[in-house]
């Protein structure tokens, strides 16, 4: 019998073979392959493991155990000497945790130990299980899969009631090695709970007291955000991953089509659940709805709709305020508008700050608002909890809480009850009602105070430097520091040495200090005395230093107008967005004078208004409006060239920017819009020119050792430098900037001290802000300084000099003050102007009597060489000029106004102080005539009595000399 052909039979057997063989080689690879038994465990609980294994492997080392996965599976068969092995690692884990801790006592050092809790030493014991159970029972298990359960020591570890050689080391644990090293088996930290007016309180010292609290703009709104979130009811875990697609941020119509507004829908994931499994129910997902607040400090919506500003989160539309966000949006007849988010902004944090910043954060807030025990951000839920809890049924609250009732019952009970017992058990007539008391004393910020020191004095560090560990430390890293650079990894490594331990040298001293005023404080408020004298008699603190900290001004301005709830009337939510918008992008200057514009208009009469809304930063004068503003930056600045050449923002170094450099007009218009706000911006076109060189083309700029601003030299020098001092932007004392820059620091006390710190120090004329070492042009006839000389260049003639009908005569000079003005300082007040040696000239000087009367002045030696340089065959000093003179008289200014006195005068050394009595002029004009000899130069003097081709000085054709 022939078989007939089937059409693509052949075909058909081949593919069955080929499936065949690869369900062969798939269930090869699944019989090869090991199911894992393990459950998920996050990263930290990993880490823990793996921590717990290395100090296992590194104990069974030092005592010569050769197979430490042995010791386990003799374990698993209640071995003892398994047991007193393990018993043996745990004791030692105790006894060799002891370490040298630094103290503020004479000894420097104490031995403290870091295991005081019998639970530290049970967590590291069962760490270490789970870690054998997965490295080496699981082997094990697979091996013998007949007594799988033999080798087990996960289900003896977590269940107390079974009994075994786990058991007995838990139990061991808790018995004879806490009594052996007096460890602590109860909880140390009271679980309180954080009320609203805590949360409250959290926030507004969070900006009150900025300064305080030094961190960047973005991580403070991050964690007022964060805050609010955890208040509700959630886990720091579930906050802190918080990202825009999470967020549904829309703007609705209100009843009955009024206004619109914000609406914000979150979606919050809960953590702490089981991973890697199939789902049949969503409670593990909560939405929660927000609406905008009157009270903005905790309106939440205002958070994240400025942060998205900010962020230029959104994908259609640009917005750049929060009253562009809520009305630009058109609603039609629709009762909402989502605002959709870019796609690259989906999965970033709308509020990224990480847990450990975010704890400590909380901690300096409540040390800083001068609580006395700890408070862990964990009170936040333990408070919600209870505001939940007989409002929300209980499955509401155990849904919004993400837990079961069994673990409020166990872990979410305050040791301190929210209701007074009293009361309920024999009723209010007969015990009273003072719920509202008792539960202002129910806050965890009941007995704070707001005075206890939090910084450390001068004389803790004096007392740190004493110590021969910081003097070992500081010799050791400038040792290093001669042979290596200072971003070299070993003087790296000797810095943070000293560096960690002056700061826990510090927290020592600031703890001993705030129990020592606490003490202090608490009995003299029993024996009924007031510690008002207690706070002035506290020693100076010494703030350290914030560095990329910056913007504690502003913050502290959004602190004060969120604490007066009437500054801004009904646009008092636009305001404030505005501000917080400002300091987001880091525009410090506008968030502080929008607030002092506020607060101005606040406290005016309704006829009144601000004058000066408008500030120049470069020289800190205020206008009324921007055309003022910009024309005075035109004539000011645009004409005299101060944008010719790059100069640093002064403003970003004064709150502390960083280095921003202006190149230019127009972008000094840009810089300030986008970083101080517009009120600090004049109108500048784009496509403006440098300034041509003009008649005020010598009239260069200098910058100020005070603020960094650029001002220009003399008279606009002198009236910039007043308002350091008592202008409104005076803030007395204040520090050099110059000299801050170079780690130096130098405070400044008044103008006397400025003065000096000038010229001693940087070498500049505290008057106009030259430098007194460089030369300028000078009119030797009125000396072109006291009054506005049109011809310093050397061209035309002074106005003063037309008057008197003389010729303007230039020449080279250093100092910048007029030759014989009087300088106007009192008796007892010395020159701030230090002497020049060799050729340069020596500083002018009033010569005063001891009654504090001008009687004569001392030039300067370039102005006697100048003085002299002008005079013809006969010298300026020669007798026969006092031949037949009789009178020298004085001027108004007790000076003396005759030109040859004074020149007279400089004859005698520089070294020498002539000082001549008023009563006493005839006797000495008598001896000058009558001896002239006795006035002779000092050798390094110049005599120009030899000199025989000077030019007659047109002055002496007007002086008397008829008894010449």
């Amino acid at each position: 019998m022939v078989r007939a052909n089937i059409p693509g039979s052949k075909t058909l057997l081949s593919r069955n073979n080929a499936a065949e063989r690869r369900a062969n080689i798939a269930t090869n690879n699944y019989e090869l392959a090991e199911l894992d038994d393990a459950d998920f465990i996050s990263e930290v609980t990993r880490e823990q493991r793996e921590n717990a294994w290395k100090r296992w492997i590194d104990f069974c080392d030092c005592t010569g155990v050769v197979d430490p996965d042995s010791i386990f599976i003799r374990l698993c068969l209640d071995d003892k000497a398994a047991v007193a092995k393990f018993q043996d690692f745990l004791d030692d884990y105790v006894k060799f945790s002891e370490q040298y801790t630094p103290t503020l006592g004479p000894e420097e050092y104490i031995v403290i130990r870091s295991v005081k809790h019998s639970l530290t030493v049970l967590a590291l014991w069962k760490a270490l299980l789970m870690a054998a159970h997965d490295k080496v029972l699981k082997t094990k298990r697979l091996e013998d899969p007949q007594n799988a359960e033999v080798w087990r020591l996960k289900r003896h570890a977590l269940n107390n009631h079974r009994s075994g050689p786990v058991k007995r080391i838990s139990d061991w644990i808790a018995g004879d090695l806490s009594n052996k090293y007096n460890l602590n088996r109860e909880q140390r930290t009271v679980k309180r709970e954080a009320t609203a007016e805590d949360v409250m309180m959290v926030l507004d010292t969070l900006w009150s007291r900025a300064a305080d609290i030094p961190c960047e703009p973005r991580a403070r709104v991050a964690f007022h955000s964060l805050v609010i979130l955890c208040s509700l009811g959630f886990r720091g875990g579930v906050t802190m991953n918080f990202c825009y697609k999470d967020v549904e941020l829309q703007v609705v119509r209100g009843l009955d089509d009024a206004k619109s507004t914000l609406f914000a829908r979150l979606t919050l994931h809960h953590n702490k659940q089981k991973q890697n499994i199939i789902r049949r129910r969503q409670d593990h997902i909560v939405e929660i709805g927000l609406f905008p607040v009157p009270c903005q400090l905790i309106c939440l919506v205002s958070q994240i709709a400025l942060r998205s500003i900010a962020d230029d989160a959104f994908k259609h539309a640009t917005f750049t305020s929060l009253e562009d966000l809520v009305e630009r949006p058109v609603l039609e007849d629709q009762d909402a508008v989502t605002l959709e988010w870019k796609d690259e902004m989906l999965d970033k944090p709308i509020f990224p700050l990480a847990y450990h910043h975010f704890r400590d954060l909380w901690h300096q807030v409540w040390f800083v608002a001068g609580n006395r025990d700890t408070i862990l951000p964990y009170s936040l839920r333990v408070g919600a909890g209870g505001n939940y809890d007989g409002v929300l049924t209980s499955t509401v609250r155990n849904y919004v809480l993400g837990h079961t009732s069994d673990m409020f019952r166990k872990s979410y009970q305050p040791r301190q009850l929210r209701m007074e017992l009293l009361p309920i058990i024999f009723g209010p007539q007969n015990a009273g009602n003072q719920q509202a008391l008792y539960q202002r004393l129910h806050r965890a910020s009941c007995m704070r105070d707001e005075n206890a020191p939090i910084y450390p004095t001068s004389e803790d560090f004096e007392m740190f430097e004493r110590r021969k560990d910081v003097a070992q430390l500081r010799n050791a890293y400038d040792e290093v520091r001669k042979e290596l650079r200072w971003d070299d990894p070993k003087a790296k490594h000797h810095k943070a040495n000293l560096t960690n331990l002056l700061r826990n040298l510090q927290d020592l001293a600031v703890d001993k200090r705030r129990k020592e005023y606490f003490a202090e404080a608490d009995r003299r408020r029993q024996c009924g005395q007031g510690t008002m004298d207690l706070r002035k008699q506290a020693p100076e603190p010494i703030r350290p230093h914030t560095r990329g900290k910056s913007g504690h001004g502003a913050a502290a301005a959004i602190g004060q107008f969120l604490q007066q709830q009437s500054l801004g009337g009904a646009r008092r939510w636009y305001i404030f967005g505005d501000m917080l918008l400002a300091y987001l992008k880091a525009q410090h200057s506008a968030v502080e004078i929008a607030y002092k514009q506020h607060a101005e208009v606040e406290n005016l009469s309704p006829s009144e208004h601000p004058r000066q809304n408008w500030i120049c930063l470069l020289c800190s004068r205020g206008f009324s409006q921007r055309a003022h503003l910009t024309r005075h930056n035109t004539k000011n600045h645009i004409k005299i060239g101060t944008f010719n050449q790059p100069f640093s923002c002064p403003e970003c170094k004064r709150i502390g920017q960083g280095e921003h450099k202006i190149q230019g007009a127009a972008q000094w218009s840009n810089h300030t819009e986008q970083r101080h706000g517009r009120f600090c911006t004049p109108n500048v076109p784009a496509a403006i020119q440098p300034a041509a060189p003009a008649k005020h083309a010598n009239r260069r700029s200098i910058e100020c050792f005070a603020c960094r601003n650029r001002v220009g030299v003399g008279v606009r020098f002198s009236n910039h430098i007043k308002q350091h001092f008592r202008g409104p932007r005076s803030k007395l004392p204040f520090c050099c900037l110059v000299c801050a820059e170079e780690g130096i620091t130098a405070t400044i006390e008044d103008r006397n001290e400025w003065d000096e710190h000038l010229t001693t120090v940087h070498g500049c004329h505290s008057q106009t802000g030259m430098p007194q070492n460089e030369k300028q042009k000078a009119c030797d006839s009125c000396f072109g300084l006291k009054h506005r000389c049109s011809a310093l260049d050397g061209k035309g003639t002074c106005q003063r000099c037309l008057r008197n009908n003389r010729t303007c005569v230039f020449s080279e000079r250093t100092s910048p003050r007029q030759a014989w003005a009087p300088t106007g300082r009192s008796k007892g007040r010395p020159s701030k102007n230090p002497k020049e040696t060799g050729n340069a000239s020596a500083a002018d000087e009033a010569i005063t009597d001891d009654d504090g009367a001008k009687v004569a002045y001392r030039l300067s030696a370039s102005d006697h060489q100048r003085l002299g340089a002008n005079q013809d065959n006969i010298g300026p000093l020669d007798p026969a000029f006092f031949k037949g003179q009789t009178e020298f008289p004085l001027d108004s200014s007790s000076r003396i106004s005759t030109p040859e006195y004074t020149k007279r005068m400089t004859r005698r050394s520089e070294a020498e102080i002539c000082k001549i009595d008023v009563l006493e002029k005839e006797e000495h004009k008598k001896s000058v005539i009558a001896n002239p000899t006795d006035f002779t130069p000092a050798p390094t003097a110049i005599d120009y009595s030899a000199s025989t081709d000077i030019p007659i000085d047109p002055r002496l054709m007007e002086m008397d000399v008829d008894g010449l």
